[in-house]
């Protein structure tokens, strides 16, 4: 397998894990798998995506956020980009502020992910980012990082790994969408998990063991 997406997704998110599985679904090619853990909120986020991880067949890894969305070349994209087998494929991200939290309501801001940047940070309103969970790393690399904490789990992650990574294939545009709204998020959300309902994934999907049914 060369490449595992991984989506740690909510009971809440029905409706939002569906609309990413379609997108998905229409893009999927030989030697890439959709890994889903489907949970109803027993556990931190940061022990979900670990547990990903370690249950992935890819060599590489990266997570979908399940309420974001990607670019409509994103898999052939990274399939291009992993013919070199860096340990990183960067890109672009666009970051829509929903609620606007960071600053005017329904703003786009950038963002850069990529090994050139040194830490995170925020410059001339632009985000820019080293390793991201949501990039394609070599997975042997992502298992050397540490998941932990209930809340910037990917930033604690992304510092304990950077070190390990050394080599990158940069993609200088889009391919990833990010919809900030705090309002949506799982935390705010007044929600029953006891009746959600698992959905059916499509095909080249499987869902993690742990997934609750």
């Amino acid at each position: 397998m060369r490449w595992s997406i991984l989506i740690a997704s909510h009971c809440s998110r029905v409706e939002s894990l569906s609309r990413l599985a379609d997108s998905l679904a229409s893009q999927l090619q030989p030697g890439v798998e959709v890994l889903v853990l489907w949970n109803r909120g027993r556990l931190s986020i940061a022990e979900y995506r670990e547990a990903l991880v370690s249950d992935a067949r890819g060599e590489w890894v990266s997570h979908v956020d399940d309420d974001d969305r990607v670019a409509k070349d994103f898999v052939s994209s990274i399939l291009g980009a992993l013919e070199s087998e860096p340990d990183y494929v960067g890109f672009e991200v666009e970051v829509l502020d929903i609620a606007g939290a960071i600053g005017r309501k329904d703003r786009k801001w950038r963002a850069v992910h990529s090994l050139k940047t040194k830490q995170w940070h925020q410059k001339d309103n632009v985000f820019y980012r080293h390793v991201s969970h949501l990039n394609p790393l070599r997975r042997d690399l992502a298992l050397q990082g540490v998941w932990s904490g209930p809340y910037s789990e990917d930033h604690r992650w992304a510092d304990s790994v950077i070190a390990h990574v050394k080599t990158e294939v940069f993609i200088p545009r889009t391919l990833y969408f990010y919809d900030f709204n705090q309002a949506a998020s799982v935390r705010s959300q007044k929600h029953d998990p006891r009746k959600a309902l698992r959905p059916v994934l499509p095909d080249g999907f499987r869902y993690h063991p742990d997934s609750e049914d």
